[in-house]
């Protein structure tokens, strides 16, 4: 039995199927999955680690298989844009996020004042500036629209701390 390699799914998105394909054709086969479903397949929406035991005539095998999560978006509260080389840029995508298709981020100010916009999906994010000068520590807001692959639409609002 082979349930494949490792893969990754968008949870909330198309259901993902996973099948023994080997071992149908023999009579007096028996599967149990770690979700408790007793078929030579299953359909999963979620991520996770998915474990199949098969029997046949007392003789017994198992694989697992890895799903991983392909869509999400992680967005940091705080960064440091001291030149150091690290946490410079407030980028909540890129390294941080999978599966995304189409990106909006705008930062504004304690006064409401947009400083910095991008729906660029390769792009650094916002350095700390807005009209090439730095900007004091302290709290703005991101407001981010975000699309992935399997359609599915985010809408974030929150807090980034900056600090130097």
């Amino acid at each position: 039995m082979d349930l494949g390699s490792d893969t990754s799914i968008c949870p909330g998105g198309v259901p993902l199927l996973l099948a023994d394909n080997i071992n149908t054709r023999f009579p007096n086969t028996q599967w149990r999955w770690s979700t408790g479903a007793l078929s030579p397949s299953i359909l999963v929406t979620t991520p996770g680690t998915y474990y199949l035991d098969v029997s046949i005539n007392g003789c017994k095998t198992a694989d697992s298989i890895v799903v991983l999560n392909d869509c999400y978006l992680d967005i940091p509260n705080v960064f440091t844009p001291n030149g150091d080389g690290l946490n410079d840029y407030f980028f909540p995508r890129n390294l941080l996020s999978h599966g995304l298709t189409t990106f909006t981020m705008n930062i504004y100010n304690r006064w409401g004042q947009l400083i910095f916009e991008t729906s660029n999906l390769d792009g650094g994010g916002w350095d700390g500036r807005f009209n090439n000068a730095e900007q004091p520590e302290g709290v703005y807001v991101y407001v981010i629209d975000a699309t992935f692959k399997d359609g599915q639409k985010e809408h974030h609002q929150g807090n980034v701390t900056l600090l130097r």
